[in-house]
């Protein structure tokens, strides 16, 4: 059984939904880990 097979047999959305869900998680671990400015106190 190839990736392909099990990919076409879910809906569009479905998949589109999971890359959505990937790349919000992507964004909010580099948000999380991103070194933060210094805040100026004055």
């Amino acid at each position: 059984m190839s990736v392909h097979a099990a990919i076409e047999r879910k809906p569009m959305w479905v998949v589109i939904l999971e890359m959505l869900a990937a790349l919000a998680l992507l964004v909010l671990i580099v948000w999380w880990t991103w070194p933060r400015k210094p805040r100026d106190e004055e």
